[in-house]
């Protein structure tokens, strides 16, 4: 837990707590650590869930699946994200959705029961990691109606191009690196592979885009070059 001290400093959730309260916030938080293989599952579908996850290393992917294997990610958490706080916090008893492992990755895990209760050490810094953790889920409910957005295109190419435009806004710029890869972002959007490899291609052949692997640049505002 040690090496990661420094690290969790620059966290979101555990920013303004001072150094010094680092080790008894994450003792009186009951932190662990855990590491997980890609694709390993952190939970699935049904079970309850008792702690909220800090991404350390890798990414974690929020998913649903049917009987037939489908799948359809509905959100994913990279270093220095939370996930499954709004589960923790609500009632549902048992979670609707799946955490799965998309990378390699290591995640700290904190009881949510300790966070939301009154410290019986009167921990100073309990308010603030309150008050960051509202944040948190603020921010996390205005990307979901971003995602929404999204998949309420009509078409793949309206998919793609409300999606990268989202990354441009996010990081500032018109080259963006995009967390999936190609199966990743395809079952992001909702739509085939195939078809998601064939239309980035035309887009790319239109001069609308240019792409290596997971960067991607939009060219010319998104019009055609002509």
């Amino acid at each position: 837990m040690k090496e990661y001290f420094g690290y969790l400093r620059s966290v979101p959730l555990f920013e303004g707590i001072a150094k010094d309260d680092l080790a008894r916030m994450l003792g009186c938080l009951g932190a662990a650590v855990r590491s997980y293989k890609k694709d390993d599952y952190i939970w699935f579908a049904g079970d309850e869930i008792s702690h909220v996850g800090v991404v350390l290393r890798g990414q974690v992917c929020i998913l649903k699946e049917d009987a037939h294997g489908n799948r359809r990610i509905l959100a994913t958490a990279g270093p220095k994200q939370v996930f499954g706080e709004t589960l923790a916090f609500s009632h549902a008893g048992e979670s609707p959705v799946t955490a799965q492992a998309c990378t390699d990755a290591a995640v700290l895990f904190v009881d949510f029961r300790r966070i939301y209760s009154v410290c019986p050490n009167a921990c100073v810094f309990h308010s603030r990691l309150i008050r960051n953790m509202l944040r948190l889920i603020a921010d996390k409910n205005m990307d979901l109606n971003e995602k929404l957005d999204i998949l309420g295109m009509k078409t793949t190419r309206e998919k793609i191009s409300a999606f990268l435009m989202y990354h441009s806004r996010l990081q500032g710029k018109t080259t963006v690196a995009v967390p999936y890869d190609r199966n990743t972002m395809a079952d992001y959007l909702g739509v085939n592979r195939s078809a998601l490899s064939r239309e980035l291609g035309k887009m790319r052949d239109e001069g609308l885009i240019d792409f290596h692997k997971n960067i991607f640049t939009l060219k010319n505002n998104g019009e055609p070059v002509e």
